[in-house]
């Protein structure tokens, strides 16, 4: 599993990546769940937010974020996979799902929910933001869980 995070470069960055090295297994699956819990509860969330709200206002800038990050995720997934020449996790995934929704439903979110084509000069750049914002979450989330793993064990 070590060497897993050590090639996936494209999730952890090499600060990241120097800590996996030397804790072992235990804090890749940390981050790996607690990835898997913000990927499946988030979008769900927020789903269900624009859908009680009958898709107007905050709830439609919201869904369109998070299928910005869906898009953005996508790419990451893609592109690690191409210049490592391995599969990277998610990217079949990426390929048939992801990528094509969050493309067409972007594409077509003016007809979709009524905005206009110029937001998504707004909601960009937020969504990079708030994705930056999730990762740098994720990776605190495990490092603090690996030293309450490594301070119970030793």
């Amino acid at each position: 599993m070590t060497s897993f995070a050590f090639r996936n470069q494209q999730i952890f960055p090499s600060s990241i990546q120097h800590f996996l090295l030397q804790t072992g297994e235990a804090n890749f699956r940390s981050a790996t769940l607690i990835s898997l819990i913000f990927a499946t509860l988030l979008p769900f969330l927020v789903s269900f937010y624009a859908y009680n709200k009958h898709y107007r206002g905050l709830s439609v800038y919201m869904l369109l974020i998070l299928y910005w990050i869906l898009l953005i995720n996508s790419l990451q997934h893609i592109a690690g996979s191409l210049i490592l020449h391995a599969y990277s996790p998610g990217v079949i995934t990426a390929l048939l799902f992801n990528l094509p929704v969050s493309g067409l439903i972007l594409y077509n979110s003016a007809w979709l929910f009524g905005t206009k084509r110029k937001i998504h000069l707004i909601l960009l750049p937020l969504s990079i933001i708030f994705l930056l914002l999730t990762l740098s979450f994720i990776w605190v989330s495990a490092l603090l869980i690996q030293s309450h793993i490594i301070y119970h064990t030793a």
